[in-house]
């Protein structure tokens, strides 16, 4: 419940540069390359198996219930991103989820994703079908994608900067002998 509370315009310069692709895959390939300004805990990454694009979210350092939580959080946040960006709910062919059913069901799962998830599989990965990555967007405009992936960068640049106490420490490492 709680991926499905995010929204487009709650991603600010990042969803608006999503929102304004020429295609749902442009989409996917801008917010893969700025990605940190995005709400996500998770590490996405898409492959192609035949006709279905596999949306796979890795979560490396953390496990247990947390872990779970934020797979599923954020998997429920893209799924509703997708659907506000095409202006269609996204028609999963199937969910995999790594961790256990939850104890009070999957109604909610199945509400946000559309079809019933799978538990206690080797990865936690979401498929759709290809085709739908070549869908134009209502609202593309290449002059805005444009606009946005500059401010991105310069957002990201300068989120990486290391400032003050971060640089200090980094300086002091590099001296050490």
């Amino acid at each position: 419940r709680v991926g499905g509370s995010y929204h487009v315009g709650s991603l600010g310069i990042f969803g608006f540069a999503c929102l304004t692709s020429s295609t749902l895959g442009d989409a996917v390939r801008f917010a893969a390359r700025f990605y940190e300004l995005s709400y996500g805990f998770c590490l996405p990454t898409v492959t192609v198996e035949g006709p279905v694009a596999a949306l796979r979210l890795d979560l490396p350092d953390l496990t247990g219930p947390v872990a779970e939580f934020l797979v599923r959080r954020d998997l429920a946040a893209i799924a509703r991103v997708m659907a506000e960006l095409l202006g269609m709910r996204v028609p999963f062919t199937s969910i995999e989820f790594t961790g256990p059913a939850p104890s009070s069901g999957d109604d909610a799962a199945r509400e946000a994703f559309g079809v019933a998830p799978r538990y206690g599989s080797p990865a936690n990965v979401a498929r759709l079908p290809l085709a739908l990555l070549d869908k134009r967007l209502p609202r593309a405009s290449e002059m805005s994608v444009a606009m946005c992936e500059q401010q991105c960068s310069a957002l990201l640049e300068r989120r990486r900067a290391r400032t003050g106490v971060a640089l200090r420490v980094l300086e002091r490492l590099a001296s050490i002998d």
